[in-house]
Protein backbone atom coordinates (compact mmCIF):
# COMPACT_ATOMS: atom_id res chain seq x y z
CA UNK A 1 0.00 0.00 0.00
CA UNK A 2 1.30 2.93 -1.28
CA UNK A 3 0.89 6.96 -1.43
CA UNK A 4 -0.81 9.41 -4.03
CA UNK A 5 1.32 11.46 -6.22
CA UNK A 6 0.51 14.58 -4.15
CA UNK A 7 1.07 12.85 -0.74
CA UNK A 8 4.42 11.39 -1.79
CA UNK A 9 5.56 15.10 -3.07
CA UNK A 10 4.50 16.40 0.18
CA UNK A 11 6.80 14.13 1.94
CA UNK A 12 9.95 14.35 -0.18
CA UNK A 13 9.45 17.75 0.18
CA UNK A 14 9.39 17.58 4.51
CA UNK A 15 11.69 15.08 3.68
CA UNK A 16 10.10 12.31 5.51
CA UNK A 17 11.30 8.90 4.73
CA UNK A 18 8.47 7.14 2.58
CA UNK A 19 7.74 3.49 4.14
CA UNK A 20 5.23 1.50 2.66
CA UNK A 21 2.09 -1.14 3.98
CA UNK A 22 1.37 -4.42 2.75
CA UNK A 23 -1.92 -5.74 3.45
CA UNK A 24 -3.21 -9.34 3.48
CA UNK A 25 -6.51 -10.14 2.03
CA UNK A 26 -8.14 -13.26 2.83
CA UNK A 27 -10.66 -14.30 -0.02
CA UNK A 28 -12.61 -16.51 1.51
CA UNK A 29 -13.74 -14.60 4.10
CA UNK A 30 -12.80 -10.93 3.20
CA UNK A 31 -10.88 -10.43 6.24
CA UNK A 32 -8.00 -7.85 6.10
CA UNK A 33 -4.76 -7.78 8.20
CA UNK A 34 -2.10 -4.58 7.60
CA UNK A 35 1.79 -4.60 8.09
CA UNK A 36 3.51 -1.71 8.68
CA UNK A 37 6.33 -0.07 6.84
CA UNK A 38 6.76 -3.16 4.49
CA UNK A 39 9.41 -2.81 2.19
CA UNK A 40 9.65 -6.71 -0.54
CA UNK A 41 7.20 -9.63 0.51
CA UNK A 42 6.68 -12.90 -1.30
CA UNK A 43 4.44 -16.22 -0.86
CA UNK A 44 6.26 -19.57 -0.65
CA UNK A 45 5.98 -21.79 -3.22
CA UNK A 46 2.80 -24.06 -1.75
CA UNK A 47 1.26 -20.51 -0.77
CA UNK A 48 1.31 -21.54 3.12
CA UNK A 49 3.91 -18.70 3.94
CA UNK A 50 4.05 -15.09 3.68
CA UNK A 51 7.37 -13.79 4.06
CA UNK A 52 7.94 -10.12 4.58
CA UNK A 53 10.61 -8.04 4.80
CA UNK A 54 10.81 -4.28 6.65
CA UNK A 55 12.97 -1.61 6.56
CA UNK A 56 16.00 -1.51 7.75
CA UNK A 57 16.56 0.43 10.98
CA UNK A 58 17.40 4.18 10.29
CA UNK A 59 21.21 5.22 11.01
CA UNK A 60 21.72 1.27 10.62
CA UNK A 61 25.36 0.46 9.99
CA UNK A 62 24.34 -2.90 8.67
CA UNK A 63 22.22 -4.75 5.85
CA UNK A 64 20.33 -6.44 8.76
CA UNK A 65 16.30 -6.06 9.08
CA UNK A 66 13.67 -7.71 10.23
CA UNK A 67 11.78 -10.48 8.49
CA UNK A 68 8.59 -11.36 9.07
CA UNK A 69 6.80 -15.41 8.35
CA UNK A 70 3.22 -16.01 8.72
CA UNK A 71 2.17 -19.08 8.89
CA UNK A 72 -1.47 -18.55 6.66
CA UNK A 73 -2.77 -21.58 8.16
CA UNK A 74 -2.13 -21.36 11.77
CA UNK A 75 -1.54 -17.55 11.73
CA UNK A 76 1.35 -17.32 13.42
CA UNK A 77 4.11 -15.38 12.85
CA UNK A 78 7.94 -15.39 13.39
CA UNK A 79 10.11 -12.67 13.39
CA UNK A 80 13.77 -13.11 12.61
CA UNK A 81 15.98 -10.26 13.12
CA UNK A 82 19.04 -8.73 11.57
CA UNK A 83 18.59 -10.49 7.79
CA UNK A 84 20.56 -9.03 4.91
CA UNK A 85 19.53 -11.67 2.49
CA UNK A 86 16.95 -14.36 2.04
CA UNK A 87 15.62 -16.77 -0.18
CA UNK A 88 12.76 -19.68 -0.37
CA UNK A 89 13.98 -22.87 -2.18
CA UNK A 90 11.44 -24.04 -5.33
CA UNK A 91 8.92 -26.25 -3.02
CA UNK A 92 8.80 -23.22 -0.72
CA UNK A 93 9.21 -25.15 2.63
CA UNK A 94 12.73 -23.84 3.34
CA UNK A 95 14.21 -20.49 3.74
CA UNK A 96 17.68 -19.39 3.58
CA UNK A 97 18.70 -16.21 4.92
CA UNK A 98 22.10 -14.13 6.29
CA UNK A 99 22.33 -12.84 9.42
CA UNK A 100 24.13 -9.43 9.24
CA UNK A 101 24.08 -8.13 13.10
CA UNK A 102 25.19 -5.13 14.92
CA UNK A 103 29.74 -5.09 15.49
CA UNK A 104 29.45 -8.70 13.33
CA UNK A 105 28.16 -10.93 16.06
CA UNK A 106 26.20 -13.49 15.61
CA UNK A 107 26.86 -13.35 11.65
CA UNK A 108 25.73 -16.66 10.24
CA UNK A 109 23.84 -18.47 7.19
CA UNK A 110 19.98 -20.30 8.77
CA UNK A 111 18.29 -22.76 7.12
CA UNK A 112 14.19 -22.31 8.27
CA UNK A 113 12.23 -25.41 7.61
CA UNK A 114 8.69 -24.23 7.45
CA UNK A 115 7.36 -27.57 7.65
CA UNK A 116 8.78 -28.68 10.73
CA UNK A 117 9.91 -24.48 12.16
CA UNK A 118 13.00 -26.17 12.95
CA UNK A 119 15.64 -23.60 12.32
CA UNK A 120 19.73 -25.02 11.62
CA UNK A 121 22.55 -22.97 11.13
CA UNK A 122 24.86 -23.47 8.75
CA UNK A 123 27.70 -21.31 9.17
CA UNK A 124 28.77 -18.24 10.99
CA UNK A 125 31.60 -16.12 11.88
CA UNK A 126 32.61 -12.74 11.80
CA UNK A 127 32.57 -11.88 8.70
CA UNK A 128 30.17 -11.10 5.63
CA UNK A 129 27.80 -14.53 3.90
CA UNK A 130 26.45 -13.59 0.66
CA UNK A 131 25.01 -14.85 -2.77
CA UNK A 132 22.45 -17.45 -1.69
CA UNK A 133 22.39 -19.98 -4.51
CA UNK A 134 19.38 -23.03 -4.89
CA UNK A 135 19.81 -25.74 -6.85
CA UNK A 136 17.09 -25.62 -9.55
CA UNK A 137 14.80 -27.80 -7.64
CA UNK A 138 15.80 -26.77 -4.28
CA UNK A 139 17.60 -29.48 -3.40
CA UNK A 140 20.76 -27.77 -2.57
CA UNK A 141 22.32 -24.51 -1.37
CA UNK A 142 24.97 -22.68 -1.78
CA UNK A 143 26.40 -18.81 -0.77
CA UNK A 144 29.80 -17.51 0.13
CA UNK A 145 31.75 -16.27 2.77
CA UNK A 146 34.28 -13.17 2.80
CA UNK A 147 37.23 -13.97 3.80
CA UNK A 148 40.92 -11.89 4.12
CA UNK A 149 43.72 -12.55 2.33
CA UNK A 150 46.69 -10.50 2.68
CA UNK A 151 48.12 -11.05 -0.89
CA UNK A 152 44.35 -8.80 -2.31
CA UNK A 153 43.57 -4.97 -0.90
CA UNK A 154 39.32 -6.16 -1.51
CA UNK A 155 37.99 -9.19 0.23
CA UNK A 156 38.17 -12.40 -1.04
CA UNK A 157 35.66 -15.53 -0.48
CA UNK A 158 35.18 -19.23 0.01
CA UNK A 159 32.46 -20.83 -0.92
CA UNK A 160 29.59 -23.31 0.81
CA UNK A 161 27.53 -25.92 -0.94
CA UNK A 162 24.98 -27.62 1.40
CA UNK A 163 23.14 -30.92 -0.22
CA UNK A 164 20.84 -33.17 2.02
CA UNK A 165 19.24 -30.51 3.56
CA UNK A 166 16.16 -32.44 5.24
CA UNK A 167 18.42 -34.59 6.77
CA UNK A 168 21.55 -34.35 8.18
CA UNK A 169 23.22 -31.55 5.69
CA UNK A 170 26.31 -32.41 4.30
CA UNK A 171 28.83 -29.73 3.89
CA UNK A 172 31.76 -28.53 1.47
CA UNK A 173 33.84 -25.68 1.51
CA UNK A 174 35.80 -24.18 -1.16
CA UNK A 175 38.48 -22.11 -0.19
CA UNK A 176 40.96 -20.70 -3.11
CA UNK A 177 43.55 -19.32 -0.56
CA UNK A 178 44.67 -22.81 0.95
CA UNK A 179 44.12 -25.45 -2.08
CA UNK A 180 46.05 -23.27 -4.77
CA UNK A 181 43.71 -22.90 -7.07
CA UNK A 182 44.37 -20.27 -9.96
CA UNK A 183 46.97 -17.74 -10.04
CA UNK A 184 47.99 -15.32 -6.73
CA UNK A 185 46.62 -12.65 -8.77
CA UNK A 186 43.01 -14.41 -8.78
CA UNK A 187 40.05 -14.30 -6.10
CA UNK A 188 36.13 -14.86 -5.77
CA UNK A 189 34.33 -11.91 -6.11
CA UNK A 190 31.30 -10.44 -4.33
CA UNK A 191 29.66 -9.96 -7.93
CA UNK A 192 30.29 -13.90 -8.42
CA UNK A 193 26.75 -16.06 -7.06
CA UNK A 194 27.44 -20.05 -7.50
CA UNK A 195 25.84 -22.13 -9.51
CA UNK A 196 24.77 -25.62 -9.32
CA UNK A 197 25.19 -28.55 -11.97
CA UNK A 198 22.06 -30.56 -12.72
CA UNK A 199 23.70 -33.69 -11.19
CA UNK A 200 24.42 -31.39 -7.72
Amino acid sequence: IGFSEKKLEEMQEKKTPVEYKAKLLNLETGGEESFESIQQFAFSGDGRHLILEAYPPKDSKTKGRDLIVRNLQTGATRNIGNVAEWKLNKKGDLLAYTIDADKKRGNGVELFNLATNQVATLASDTTAFLKLSWEKEGQALAFLQAIRDTGFTDPTHRVYAFKNLYLAPQKMVFDPSKQGVGSDSMRIKESYTPLWSRDL
